[in-house]
């Protein structure tokens, strides 16, 4: 149905990254990036269990985590639709969500590449140029993430 609702929103089932601009958990595009991620292999970055349709007991629960931290964004001026944009968001389990918290992403997203590779962060769609972790890049790091994740749905998608 998710496929339904995009093809009728969009009058097609190719993604753009211009089509992520704005989307947020409600969007139908926001389960279908889940999906794509999964089937990306990607995995939480603290239990490194895959994302699973079928996550067990409270602590494994897939919950959307804001890469960057909503409560830094709102500080530095970002409007509510980029910082609930489903580019700004990954799929960690509830544990590893609160772990993260209001850490900056400069400084997780570093500490994440070190302790498990590019591959954790590349299987999330995440840049791993350290300079679009900063919040003052934050728009250069959505543009990147869109593109990225437009192109993994689209390829789902299609497969």
């Amino acid at each position: 149905t998710e496929l339904l609702n995009i093809r009728r929103q969009l009058g097609r089932t190719d993604i753009s990254p211009d089509d992520l601009v704005g989307r947020g958990r409600q969007s139908p595009l926001f389960p279908i990036v889940y999906l794509a991620l999964k089937a990306r292999g990607a995995k939480d970055w603290h239990t490194q269990l895959g994302l699973s349709l079928s996550h067990q007991g409270r602590r494994h629960a897939i919950q959307h985590h804001h890469i960057f931290p909503k409560s830094q964004l709102k500080k530095t001026g970002y409007e509510r639709s980029e910082i609930n944009e489903i580019a700004n968001m990954a799929f960690v389990s509830a544990a590893t969500n609160r772990g993260l918290a209001a850490r900056s992403a400069e400084v997780y997203l570093g500490d994440i590449l070190k302790r498990l590779g590019k591959q954790a962060l590349e299987s999330h769609c995440i840049p791993l140029e350290p300079d679009l972790w900063k919040i003052e890049s934050f728009r250069e790091f959505l543009k990147y993430r869109r593109a990225a994740l437009a192109h993994e749905v689209s390829n789902f998608i299609q497969a």
